[in-house]
């Protein structure tokens, strides 16, 4: 999605973290600021709660 020079992206990570064999699927939003094509900014949503559960052991 994008306005002008700012664009959105929006998706889920998923993964197994090996240490602790646990799966996790995390949303995220990705906002970007574009000037001459090029991204000059990033800046990353996730839900840092669900990265969280599968780092720590059961």
């Amino acid at each position: 999605m994008e306005d002008g020079d700012r664009v959105a992206a929006f998706g889920a990570y998923s993964g197994v973290y090996k240490a602790t064999d646990r799966a996790m699927t995390a949303s995220f939003a990705h906002l970007y600021v574009v000037r001459h094509g090029k991204i000059a900014s990033m800046v990353q949503y996730v839900d840092s709660h669900m990265v969280r559960q599968a780092l720590e052991a059961s």
